[in-house]
């Protein structure tokens, strides 16, 4: 928890939709709730991801579907708690890319921090900070229901511990409050 003070003090946290669709995650959310308003700090959820969580919803494998109602179900509510801003532009292509420029883009001026479960996710952004571009080194860390949240490995790329929607109508208000607070990537402040 100690070592959450300081990142929602000092970091720009971004979701993807793996983290967001994990099971526990959203109890973890409202412990750190209190935290993130604290700081006065948002989490940071590209609108690829929200709109691969509702493409998600119409599967016809039952788990997928159980994963995305998860997902829209927490980011209603951390819509009702101004704890998530929702970001993207018509130029984003892909989830991968969209995380891969905006880190690129941000990591000389911004802490950054990215949640994932994505395994191979993780290891691309890891990959950003090795290369010649400077700035912060970014932190990717994954969601684990017994430790809280575990930074990504480096080297090995396995976790090293440190420090429903019930219908149609509410995936529609997510939409709707989607267009109302959609912002680019001209800034993440």
């Amino acid at each position: 928890q100690e070592n959450f003070d300081r990142i929602a003090n000092s970091y720009k946290i971004f979701l993807d939709e793996t983290i967001l669709c994990e099971e526990g995650f959203g109890d973890w959310v409202k412990k750190v709730s209190v935290v993130m308003n604290e700081n006065n700090n948002n989490f940071l959820v590209p609108l690829k991801v929200v709109e691969s969580i509702q493409g998600k919803i119409v599967s016809s494998e039952p788990v997928v579907v159980e994963h995305a109602q998860r997902g829209l179900n927490l980011l209603m509510r951390m819509q009702q708690q101004n704890l998530v801003e929702i970001r993207g532009e018509k130029g984003d292509v892909n989830i991968v890319s969209t995380f891969l420029s905006v880190f690129a883009k941000f990591k000389c001026v911004n802490r950054l921090v990215l949640l994932t479960q994505n395994k191979n996710l993780a290891k691309q952004i890891m990959y950003l900070n090795n290369g010649d571009i400077g700035g912060f080194n970014i932190l990717v860390a994954k969601f684990d229901k017994e430790n809280g949240l575990i930074k990504w490995d480096e080297v090995t790329n396995i976790g090293d511990v440190s420090n429903e929607i019930s219908d149609k109508q509410q995936e529609i208000e997510l939409t709707t409050r989607l267009d109302a607070i959609l912002k680019g990537w001209e800034t993440i402040d």
